[in-house]
């Protein structure tokens, strides 16, 4: 079940040392032989920062296994954007293929032996980009025999690529306009709502007003033609739901209850790269909310592009004042 060559791992860190203990120690069981990390810096006048980024960086000192760490500190803070995508590039700068995990992603080890496999099958397959380890369909009766589908979302709670995919990332307007996507986008969607839905996020976060750049590798995803490998079943929890998170702060939320789970070996492999259109439309009424809310996320979503980000506080507290009893 297990290969003796390793997978590089990288992990991208800031200051949650509590969170990041508990996926270092899930990937001590794999014992990678090369553990990339990076790591954002403090923010400015930030105490906490200082004392959290300190302990967080001296949990990757005097490891227990066989193991060359390789370390990309940052001495300034540079945001999630910036310090997330530079990070990625500089590890893919260095290794052909590897294991990305952020240090809230704590994956079933399984999902180390898989990409082992699926990394060496695909490695000189343009068409797939990713391999995820996240399922948020699940439970469904679009769930296939095999061990994983084909999927038009790359979901990073937990994924594998490799240098070849990434090299496509693009992290700006410039360098990917709106007319790029735009093709890929009505190919890849038949309905009005999805297709709304996904050019307004385009305009979201491209304006500069939300700070990260997962989306940005979606759209480069799709501007390639590209396709994600999705896992039957979820293979990742994410332990960073709370008042500390950057962007999931609701501990009650089902995402935050989600179960990694170990898939299955041997591995059955899909008969062709045909996408899961079946899937592909539950994960994007559960996890994106598409269908269900149309006209009130369209809405939303233009009305955040538009305002300046210092209104968007103000409005909200108007909007709260004025809610009904």
């Amino acid at each position: 079940m297990e290969n003796s060559a390793k997978v590089p791992v990288l992990m991208i860190v800031f200051n949650r040392p509590d969170t990041t203990k508990v996926v270092l120690d899930r990937i001590k069981e794999y014992k990678p032989t090369h553990l990339y990390i990076t790591a954002d810096g403090p923010r400015n006048g930030n105490e906490n920062d200082l004392k959290k980024t300190a302990e967080v960086r001296a949990l990757f000192e005097n490891l227990d296994w066989p193991c060359e760490v390789i370390t990309n500190y940052k001495t300034v803070n540079q945001g999630c954007k910036m310090a997330v995508s530079s990070g990625i590039t500089w590890f893919f700068d260095q290794v052909e293929s590897g294991i990305i995990l952020e240090d809230d992603c704590l994956v079933d080890y399984s999902f180390f032996v898989m990409c082992e496999e699926l990394l060496e099958k695909y490695k000189g397959d343009e068409e797939v980009m990713s391999i995820g380890a996240s399922n948020f369909q699940f439970p469904s009766n679009s769930i296939p025999s095999s061990t994983y589908y084909f999927s038009r979302y790359n979901h990073i709670w937990g994924w594998a690529s490799w240098k070849r995919a990434w090299k496509n990332y693009k992290l700006t307007p410039q360098q990917l306009p709106k007319e790029q996507l735009l093709d890929s986008i009505k190919q890849l969607f038949q309905s009005k709502a999805e297709r709304t839905y996904w050019l307004a996020i385009y305009d979201y976060v491209m304006s500069g007003k939300l700070d990260t750049w997962d989306f940005q590798w979606q759209f480069s995803m799709w501007a390639k033609g590209g396709i994600a490998i999705t896992p039957q079943v979820n293979m990742v929890t994410n332990l960073g739901f709370g008042p500390d998170a950057t962007h999931g702060n609701d501990p009650n939320s089902w995402m935050a209850k989600l179960i990694a789970l170990p898939i299955k070996f041997p591995i059955v492999h899909p008969s062709d790269k045909s996408l899961n259109n079946e899937a592909d439309r539950v994960t994007s009424d559960r996890l994106f909310n598409i269908y269900k809310s149309y006209r009130t996320n369209h809405f939303k979503i233009k009305l955040a592009t538009w305002l300046p980000s210092n209104a968007k506080k103000e409005l909200k507290k108007l909007m709260l004042k004025f809610k009904p009893a």
